[in-house]
């Protein structure tokens, strides 16, 4: 079992022990161990809101800690979904864009290339023709 700590429904009772298990919690029998006596009820009433009180209290704290731990997991993960997508969807436009962007210059490139070549006469009339023929 877990650790013995002092654990008091009211300050002015002495301290009395309970026990908790592994995760820290108290055992049920040890918190009833703990709960006030019937016999004075205006006494009583004032017991049952402060021990309504802690309980309400720690199950918030409790909840909320998992809450947190839940919600960012879910937003880690989502977000590393979102990303990759993003990412992928980037890189498959840039990449198109930069094959159209390399067809247009090289083509531009090799048409002046052939304009200036036959500007000098490297080429026969006929293969002037085949060069124009191809650039149609």
């Amino acid at each position: 079992m877990g650790e013995i700590i002092a654990d008091t429904i009211d300050k002015k009772q002495d301290a009395v022990p309970v026990v908790k298990d592994e995760e820290g919690y108290p055992l049920l029998t040890e918190i009833l161990s703990t709960v006030p006596d019937l016999v004075d009820s205006a006494q009583n009433e004032r017991e049952w809101v402060e021990l309504e009180e802690r309980l309400a209290q720690r199950i918030m704290d409790r909840v909320q800690e998992r809450i947190g731990f839940i919600l960012e997991e879910i937003i880690q993960h989502n977000l590393q979904l979102t990303m990759q997508k993003v990412t992928g969807t980037l890189s498959e436009a840039i990449t198109s864009d930069l094959k159209s962007t390399l067809e247009v210059v090289v083509t531009h490139t090799v048409s002046d290339e052939l304009q200036r070549l036959k500007q000098r006469g490297y080429f026969s009339e006929t293969d002037q023709h085949k060069i124009a023929d191809s650039q149609d």
